[in-house]
């Protein structure tokens, strides 16, 4: 799929004058973040597809050096098969129904998944041969980031041990999976459920064929004082200390594609510090109501000059009808900003165009590259 290019956004609000959404991809800056974990990370590096699953990110990881995919649905798997052939996938969402069991593995290939309960082992057990590998995910609750994903997937380690000694004895490969929450600012994090896992297999009497760490890396929330790196250096003595000769992977999603995209919105109406856009939480900013995150900003005026000038907070709010289409917080732009003029948010790489509704037949949005973003 090749979209159109243009050289910067100011290219393309000066060329195009677009009259609704778009999002804005810089594929150097995703091929930049691919390699960044490709060559910092001790394992293998997947991709969670649920973060952005449109064709062109998929092509671009992969270019940068992301070797699987962690895909959580049936139509996950297809996209990945449809752009990528036999690219390894890992069906990681640990509820699945059997028909979803039985086609990932005897249409699409699939050899790896996800489980923390035992009656999803006996699926695996009925539908699938033992050539696949069940990765039990246990629960190892991180305080320190910003969702915890814990609450609704994962199990205690009595649970987990149990897991892994009965996967093993019906034949499976066993492998361990974690998930230490979304912008998790800490490396302790990764040791400690490291060696939860380590521990459950020892218990089990078993041999991991791999540890998969999951996502988790802080991006938007990164801590001023801390870099990716110590990250990487902090899982490579956790593997040295707990898990000895132990294949990993990780599957981060927004770490790898929140800087490779924007989005740009024109704004249909001022009312003296509030801006109604024709983007919005229903459209392509809908995760900001989760996260509270104010994305930066900047202002073009309708004919794609820059707006210059004194800032002003803004409330802003998206082009349905329901009240509730406002950011979560208050935007800084320039005071003349007024109809027609457009706000260019940044960040918006993950978690956009995934989300994206088509409330009051609202979801439009095109897609085009850039070189580089002005935020």
């Amino acid at each position: 799929m090749v979209l159109p290019h243009y050289r910067s956004v100011d290219d393309l609000l000066t060329s195009a004058a677009p009259d609704q959404p778009v999002m804005c991809f810089c594929p150097d800056a995703i091929r930049a973040e691919a390699k960044k974990f490709a060559t910092g990370f001790p394992g293998d590096v997947h991709y969670a597809v649920k973060a952005n699953p449109h064709p062109s990110v998929l092509h671009w990881l992969k270019e940068g050096g992301v070797t699987g995919f962690d895909v959580a649905s049936i139509a996950e798997i297809r996209l990945v098969r449809g752009q990528l052939g036999d690219a390894h996938c890992a069906y990681n969402h640990p509820v699945k129904s059997r028909a979803d069991i039985e086609t990932s593995y005897c249409e699409l290939g699939v050899r790896d998944f996800v489980i923390d309960h035992e009656n999803e082992l006996s699926k695996l057990a009925d539908v699938c041969q033992r050539d696949c590998t069940v990765e039990v995910r246990i629960a190892k609750a991180n305080p320190d980031s910003a969702v915890d994903l814990n609450a609704k997937f994962g199990c205690d380690g009595q649970t987990a041990t149990n897991l892994m000694r009965q996967a093993s004895e019906l034949g499976f490969d066993v492998a361990v999976a974690m998930h230490v929450g979304w912008q998790a600012p800490n490396p302790k994090a990764w040791r400690e459920a490291m060696a939860m896992g380590a521990g459950c297999a020892e218990a089990a009497g078993i041999i991991l064929k791999y540890a998969n760490l999951g996502g988790g890396y802080p991006s938007i929330l990164m801590p001023k004082d801390r870099r990716l790196e110590e990250f990487f250096t902090a899982i490579d003595l956790a593997k040295t200390e707990h898990m000895g000769g132990i294949n990993l992977n990780c599957e981060p999603g927004s770490a790898l594609v929140w800087n490779g995209g924007a989005t740009v919105a024109q704004v249909h109406l001022r009312k003296q510090d509030s801006l109604y856009l024709n983007d919005g939480i229903y459209g392509s900013m809908n995760e900001l109501k989760f996260s509270g995150i104010a994305p930066p900003a900047t202002a073009y005026g309708s004919d794609g000059s820059r707006l210059e000038g004194g800032g002003r907070l803004f409330t802003v709010f998206g082009p349905t009808c329901d009240s509730l289409d406002v950011l979560p917080a208050s935007i800084q732009l320039p005071e003349a900003i007024d109809e027609g003029d457009y706000v260019v948010f940044g960040w918006m790489g993950a978690y956009s165009n995934a989300l994206r509704t088509d409330f009051n037949g609202l979801g439009q949005l095109s897609y085009v590259t850039v070189d580089g973003f002005p935020l």
